[in-house]
């Protein structure tokens, strides 16, 4: 497999299988990332996606396959070079601070081969980048989590690395803080022009930080892609049902590459190769069903969770089907009524039965 030039880390066909176990634990893991790009190993438990990120580590070895980062082999069943020689920098799930250490000793703690001036410099410098300078003689214990996960990020950040690496980092906070510290976090990733690489299960995690998602499921990756490709165009079924919320419904091809299905009539896209009479599932995301009262096609709400700005509603079309629907939250709806409601597609995911 050729790789671009501006590729930091690549992957090249890795497997790694366990001591004692007969089957990989991952199979023909194949990606580029391009320098300065974070990438995101986006899949539900137990698929494999910490076994990589522990592989391009070096905490894992590789049984099939290589791992270059920055042109040089890091991995293969030949080679294993150490986790400390390869230039990564690595946030934990549990961020692994040394709670004996203040705040400003834990960031310089990778620095000991510097100059007592430089090190003071750099800890100062990484502080001020994580905005935590006023903390800098604060015990562990004291910090938020959301403050810890950031000197953890100084830590891994201080040296330097090619490469940083976060497994779960966002897993141990409150739901409410998750994607505002990853938004947080990919501003002072890029700010250093870090390449990297993030392990989650969640995905508006990985659509926050990502600029390209690896999807995984069954020990390989399903698709590579920005985040935007994955969410509207996913390659198989096993990626559309985890992106997203949202609804099959049964369709049929028509002549003239048009869709049927009781929500109506739709033009497949151009570059569509589906035969006339096929039969295929439609899958209805909430933002492709718009509330309409002038729509003559109705739905019957079952049920309506309250978002803030947005209701998502349940609704059940006449043939008992059910698809959902994100409302302006002003449209109150009760449970019970019909609403009018009309398809947007501007993203048409299907596939053959």
């Amino acid at each position: 497999m050729s790789f671009p030039p501006s590729a930091l880390l690549q992957l090249d066909q890795v497997s790694v299988t366990y001591e004692g176990r007969t089957q990989p634990v991952v199979r023909d893991i194949s990606f580029a990332l391009p320098s300065g790009d974070i990438a995101c190993l986006l899949g539900p438990s137990g698929c494999g996606k910490t076994t990589v990120l522990r592989a391009i580590a070096g905490f894992a070895a590789v049984t099939h396959g290589r791992i270059h980062i920055a042109g040089i082999e890091v991995a293969s069943a030949q080679i294993q070079v150490p986790t400390e020689r390869r230039q990564v920098g690595m946030v934990f799930q549990d961020y692994a601070l040394f709670p004996h250490l203040n705040v400003a000793a834990n960031v310089g703690f990778g620095l000991h081969s510097l100059p007592a001036s430089e090190r003071l410099a750099r800890v100062t410098e990484m502080l001020h980048l994580v905005g935590l300078e006023a903390l800098a003689k604060r015990s562990i214990h004291e910090l938020s989590g959301g403050q810890q996960q950031r000197v953890a990020l100084a830590r891994a950040l201080a040296p330097r690395p090619q490469l940083l690496l976060l497994d779960e980092p966002f897993s141990n906070l409150d739901v409410a803080l998750r994607e505002r510290l990853a938004t947080e976090v990919r501003d002072l990733i890029k700010t250093t022009g870090t390449t990297a690489v993030m392990v989650t299960h969640d995905q508006h995690e990985a659509f926050a930080m990502a600029d390209h998602i690896a999807v995984m499921a069954d020990h390989r990756i399903q698709q590579w892609g920005t985040p935007l490709d994955t969410y509207h165009e996913p390659i198989n079924r096993l990626v559309a049902d985890f992106l997203g919320e949202g609804a099959w419904i049964s369709a049929q091809i028509l002549e003239g590459q048009r869709i049927a299905c009781e929500l109506g009539n739709f033009s497949l896209p151009q570059a569509a190769q589906d035969k006339a009479g096929s039969a295929i599932e439609l899958l209805i995301r909430p933002d492709d069903i718009l509330h309409d009262d002038d729509s003559p096609t109705r739905a019957h709400v079952v049920a309506k969770t309250f978002r803030g700005a947005n209701f998502l509603y349940t609704l059940a079309l006449p043939s008992g089907k059910t698809v959902f629907s994100l409302v302006p939250s002003h449209h109150d709806h009760p449970l019970g009524s019909d609403i009018g409601i009309r398809l947007d597609l501007n993203h048409l995911v299907h596939f053959e039965v």
